[in-house]
This record gives structure tokens, C-alpha cells and sequence, in this order.
């Protein structure tokens, strides 16, 4: 019995679907998230927003492990300018760098524009 709802129920599915496509006006409009919202520029002026990049370049040198600090180090839990790595401490690196990137650029909103 439970298996004839479910054939009835998978039978009916596609036919409700395509019903209800039909059913909309062609004249509807796409859903919103389909179509990005963008930020407005400031009036004047084509800009580039070159914050990520620039960012994203000083944070990679900061975090780059062993090249200032290692945190796991090999020795210690924190070492600083031992030009080692271990997986562990890439691990470390590449999520500190994501989360302050991301606290930066998304959190804080930071923006370097150029023009």
C-alpha cells in the first residue's frame, strides 16, 4: 500500500511541475537571484575596487608559514622566522588567512578603488 502512494506520488510530480511552470505569465519577471544587485560607484568616476587584491597579498605574505611566524611550530607551539613548515601549520595559516581576509573584506567592508 505504501508502495502504490509513492508510485502515485512519483507519477504526479512531474505533471503538478510542469503545470505550474505553465502557469506562470511570460511576461513575469526572473527571480532576484538570478540578477546580482551591484553597489553604486560614486558619481564621475569608473573605479576598480582593489582591495581584495591588495589584501589578499599582504595577508598571504603574513601568514605564509615560517616566513615571520609558525604556529604549530616544529619545536614549540609558536615560533617565529624558522623558515619551516609542516602540514599542520598550513592548515593554521589557511584558515587564519581566510578569516581575517574575510572579516576585512566582507566584515569591515574595506575598499581601495583606483582611477
Amino acid at each position: 500500500m505504501i508502495r502504490q502512494k509513492i508510485r502515485n506520488l512519483g507519477a504526479n510530480f512531474p505533471l503538478k511541475l510542469q503545470r505550474s511552470v505553465a502557469a506562470l505569465p511570460s511576461s513575469h519577471p526572473p527571480p532576484a537571484v538570478l540578477s546580482p544587485q551591484l553597489r553604486p560607484t560614486p558619481p564621475g568616476a569608473q573605479m576598480e575596487d582593489w582591495a581584495p587584491v591588495v589584501i589578499g597579498i599582504i595577508l598571504f605574505v603574513v601568514f605564509s608559514p615560517g616566513f615571520i611566524f609558525q604556529l604549530p611550530g616544529h619545536e614549540q607551539g609558536l615560533e617565529f622566522g624558522s623558515f619551516k613548515t609542516n602540514g599542520k601549520a598550513v592548515a593554521v595559516h589557511a584558515f587564519l588567512f581566510s578569516a581575517v581576509f574575510m572579516v576585512l573584506i566582507l566584515g569591515f567592508g574595506v575598499h581601495i578603488y583606483s582611477g
